[in-house]
């Protein structure tokens, strides 16, 4: 019998740690440099619930496959790709209609977080070498409204981010290597699991 607890998996902490990345970095950019297009935006986990149109915007990440290589008794390379949703929500006025709004709003969010994952400063999302051993942001496309959404409000984009990583029987443990000035908390709610950033005072 395995005579440990099971620990938590490179897989899984990767998923958060890119939802922090994000979350904190948009937090960053509202409240040091007042950027707008990083307001009223909510962070979630392995979301399901499409949006409801008097929602706010949200990013989504989820686990989308992985697949694993260089396989010995103890290691095997770990290549997980990651599917970031990005959905939109925008009244029409009265000179512009709300999905235009909306999808000029998308393709903003989606610049931004492509900027943020491709920095420099997240080469190894934050992890210790040699945890994390390759980053990127592979491709995103830009979707038509799912059924049951309003389809004049909203906006709906998805990016696909691969990680790879080592994964070994007892998983390291994933070294933070840089400081940070946010606590995080994931709240469940009635759409699933919701980040929730704070900034440490």
């Amino acid at each position: 019998m395995i005579e440990v607890l099971i620990p938590e998996v490179g897989f899984e902490k990767i998923r958060d740690r890119i939802a922090y990345i994000l979350g904190s970095e948009f937090t960053n950019q509202v409240d040091e440099f007042s950027n707008t297009n990083c307001s009223n935006v909510n962070f979630f986990s392995e979301r399901m619930t499409p949006m409801d149109k008097t929602e706010a915007d949200f990013i989504n990440i989820s686990l989308f496959k992985g697949d694993f290589s260089n396989k010995d008794v103890e290691y095997v390379d770990g290549t997980y790709q990651y599917v970031i949703d990005i959905v939109t929500n925008a009244k029409s006025a009265a000179d512009q209609g709300g999905d235009v709004t909306a999808n000029f709003r998308l393709q903003k969010l989606m610049g931004i977080v492509r900027y943020i994952l491709e920095h420099p400063d997240y080469t190894t999302l934050s992890f210790d070498r040699p945890f994390i051993n390759h980053t990127m942001l592979s491709k995103f496309q830009i979707y038509k409204p799912e059924p049951g959404m309003d389809a004049g409000n909203n906006a709906i984009g998805q990016a696909i981010f691969t990680v790879r990583c080592g994964e070994v029987t007892t998983p390291a443990e994933g070294v933070t290597i840089t400081q940070n000035t946010s606590t995080v908390k994931l709240n469940l709610t009635e759409q699933g699991f919701q980040y929730q950033f704070e900034e440490e005072v």
